[in-house]
């Protein structure tokens, strides 16, 4: 984690100079490693690396503050899912439990009907190839949909009682018609 760190920090820090770190992955070599149709990918590369670099040099200050804000942030829900799965009695060290958020994610982004199973199937896959307890990754599995539900319900309950309502925002976000 903390070699992550240091190659952000090395690559900020070199943007911040005026060199481009990135420049070799979208060179004229590597445009020529991949196929034509993935060029655009290499374009979104050079131009968000300009704009990071545009933004070091204008506004360091707020960079790094939300840099070091998002670090913050996702450090307490790491915190969250280990005071979490502990209240349960659930026992999991720090790369297993990163593998947990890392498998939550994962499972969001499959495009399955409903999302039915494929978070308990992602959980019980890669705690169980951690921990060496497949029937561990069931259980963390259930705790984090149980987490997800809580939350989705608290946050509904919370839009329902400041008088907001689903199809209010439905409407908010429809095209207007002219």
């Amino acid at each position: 984690m903390l070699a992550l760190l240091g190659v952000v920090g090395v690559t900020l820090r070199d943007l911040a100079r005026g060199r481009r770190p990135l420049r070799w992955l979208y060179s004229e070599r590597m445009r020529r490693a991949v196929s034509p149709r993935r060029h655009h990918w290499l374009d979104a590369l050079q131009r968000v690396e300009a704009h990071v670099e545009r933004m070091l040099q204008s506004h360091p200050r707020r960079l790094v503050v939300g840099l070091l804000m998002t670090l913050l942030i996702e450090s307490l829900i790491v915190l969250q899912y280990h005071a979490l799965l502990d209240a349960f009695g659930v026992q999991l060290d720090l790369p297993s439990l990163l593998l947990v958020l890392l498998g939550g994610g994962l499972a969001s982004a499959l495009p399955t009907p409903a999302g039915l199973g494929a978070l308990e199937a992602t959980q019980v896959l890669l705690v169980g190839a951690s921990t060496g307890r497949p029937q561990l990754g069931f259980i963390v599995g259930l705790l984090v949909r149980l987490h997800q539900t809580v939350l989705l319900v608290a946050g509904l309950a919370a839009l329902a009682w400041l008088g907001g309502s689903l199809r209010a925002a439905r409407k908010a976000n429809a095209p207007a018609i002219d």
